[in-house]
């Protein structure tokens, strides 16, 4: 009941205990990719002077290159040092190449006791219950969101698959609008962007797509490349060969042309590791007439 106790700045300052030469730390109790018996636990980030730099297009967030924690944290607290106590002065919001933190200042401290109040069953309020908060997906708003792009196949991920943010507002991502083929979870504060994938020889790359992300969800985005036709190449002198891209997988069958005939095996499993693969170094001498098909086995 004693109300938030950390430090509180104006929205339209940089947070000085954020900025300042004072040692900060995060501690928080992370719930993915942490060993299943220490679930439940506090870790933190050691205490050092860490550096923050802030949004210049948001007014709350801030990030840093210097630390990061397991996904699942955020809501954590960023503390900074401040008379030898430590006092809360961010929330941890998640990150790549850049841990991102979102400042506490009179917004967020008016959430917060928002939140008291309605955990403690109402307080002062007439109509007591919880008090309903719509978060703003605009481009200057918060937005406590992921997404996550899952690339594949792997064969196309080993041959450099990748993704970047694109559009008028990709420069807010920083180092997301290079090329990167990280599939895990990435907080974002934006709610509407671009995304484009990385051209790969003898791959079809997925097409751009435009996202909106939604509050206090995991949006997934499936990106599947898809290797171009191969062709089959048949000829007296070199037999049955086969082109296509390199370390994609395939199984080739064969039918005759009787009644009656279905598709059969020839080869069930065929990687290529040229761009050209012979299957047969001679044709076998059959006066009935004989085709063959190559089946990609997506991997």
């Amino acid at each position: 009941r004693g109300g938030y106790g950390g430090f509180l700045t104006s929205d339209a300052v940089p947070n000085p205990f954020l900025t300042a030469h004072t040692n900060k730390v995060l501690a928080g109790y992370p719930v993915e990719t942490v060993p299943v018996g220490n679930r439940g636990k506090l870790y933190f980030v050691p205490e050092f002077d860490y550096s923050f730099s802030k949004d210049p297009t948001q007014p709350r967030v801030y990030s840093t290159p210097d630390f990061t924690s397991y996904p699942g944290n955020s809501g954590g607290a960023v503390c900074a040092q401040y008379g030898g106590k430590y006092y809360p002065a961010a929330i941890y919001l998640g990150g790549v190449a850049n841990t991102l933190v979102c400042a506490i200042d009179s917004g967020v401290v008016d959430l917060i006791n928002r939140a008291e109040v309605s955990g403690n069953g109402g307080g002062n309020n007439t109509g007591g219950g919880v008090i309903i908060i719509t978060p703003n997906l605009g481009n200057t708003g918060f937005v406590a969101a992921y997404v996550q792009i899952q690339l594949g196949p792997a064969s196309a991920v080993a041959a450099g698959a990748a993704w970047r943010i694109i559009g008028t507002n990709a420069a807010a991502f920083g180092s997301l609008t290079n090329f990167t083929n990280y599939t895990g979870k990435i907080a974002l504060n934006n709610g509407a962007f671009g995304i484009e994938f990385k051209d790969l020889p003898g791959w079809a790359s997925p097409s751009s797509k435009n996202i909106e992300i939604t509050a206090n969800q995991n949006t997934i985005v499936p990106a599947n490349y898809t290797v171009n036709p191969p062709a089959l190449l048949i000829s007296s002198s070199n037999g049955l060969r086969i082109t296509g891209t390199t370390n994609t997988l395939y199984r080739i069958e064969m039918i005759d042309a009787l009644p009656g005939q279905n598709w059969s095996t020839l080869v069930p499993s065929l990687t290529l590791n040229n761009r050209t693969n012979t299957i047969l170094g001679t044709l076998p001498t059959n006066p009935t007439k004989r085709f063959y098909r190559a089946v990609w086995l997506q991997q």
